[in-house]
């Protein structure tokens, strides 16, 4: 079995050593190439072809959700996982946006690394448990104004002209 080539972004070399070490128990992984902002992963990404870029959000002079942007246009058959401090919303949702496979939380990385490299070879999504915990709020908010939105649509012409005239 051919190994997984994965570049690694991170602006905090500590990080990326871990990173290292963590993939170096995983089989069928190699670390092809480390960048420290996002420019310069976008600018690995496309000269070394990997297979899977791990990025940090928060780097200097190009967000990690800005460069996985660029990344998935320039070359859409190499998926990227996002790694985080954060479990917020915004940076989930525009990460999904973006086209990311996962989102990590760095407090995790050492369990949800090697399942988030299995799922991902399976061409599936993975998040950390409290970033599905977001995804899970996100959507009930959005379920719950849905079905506000479509007991109102089931109304009839009257009785929405009711409606109104008590409100």
């Amino acid at each position: 079995m051919s190994k997984t080539r994965i570049i690694l972004a991170d602006d905090h070399d500590v990080v990326r050593k871990g990173l290292t070490f963590l993939l170096g128990r995983i089989k069928h992984t190699e670390v092809v190439g480390e960048a420290t902002d996002g420019h310069q992963a976008v600018e690995l990404a496309e000269k070394l072809a990997p297979a899977l870029v791990i990025m940090d959000i928060a780097m200097p002079l190009l967000n990690g959700i800005d460069a996985a942007v660029q990344i998935l246009k320039r070359r859409p058959e190499t998926d990227v996982i996002l790694l985080s401090m954060h479990a917020d919303e915004d940076y989930v949702i525009r990460g999904l946006n973006a086209g990311v496979k996962g989102y990590i939380l760095k407090e995790s990385v050492e369990r949800d690394l090697p399942l988030a490299l299995e799922a991902v070879s399976k061409n599936r999504h993975f998040f950390s448990s409290a970033i599905s915990e977001v995804l899970l709020a996100d959507y009930m908010r959005q379920l719950k104004h849905k079905n506000v939105h479509d007991s109102y649509d089931l109304l009839t012409d009257r009785e929405k002209e009711v409606l109104q005239l008590l409100a």
